[in-house]
């Protein structure tokens, strides 16, 4: 398992804010869905902590996964992806997660935010 919890960034000013003024961010994952696949930037402007990153296809395969520092990183997903994931840094390493691996997500729905327990 990779996050306890997941948070479901579904709609448009969830993305945009996305984990930015958080002051912390533990065994939860936050899932960007696209509509289309989309080349996707990620920035690190008013995030406080080191995150991790999965962009995946629509078969949920990891295309590229990259770990970023606060406030000062960026990365963008090169290719077009359905999915970003951002988790606590950390959890590329301590998952042994590799591109070409897919992720499985099981969503149970509560209030505005979602519940999942993702595995490899």
């Amino acid at each position: 398992m990779i996050a306890e919890n997941v948070e479901c960034a579904d709609s448009y000013l969830r993305k945009v804010r996305g984990l930015m003024l958080r002051r912390t961010f533990k065994d939860t994952a936050l899932v960007f869905p696209f509509k289309k696949e989309t080349v996707v930037r990620i920035h690190m402007l008013f995030v406080f902590f080191p995150i991790d990153l999965l962009f995946l296809n629509k078969s949920l395969q990891i295309l590229d996964l990259a770990t970023l520092k606060p406030f000062i990183g960026y990365r963008s997903s090169k290719v077009p992806v359905s999915f970003v994931i951002e988790l606590p840094a950390g959890i590329i390493e301590r998952a042994d997660l590799k591109k070409g691996e897919r992720i499985v997500l099981t969503y149970l729905p509560q209030s505005d935010h979602h519940r999942a327990r993702p595995a490899l």
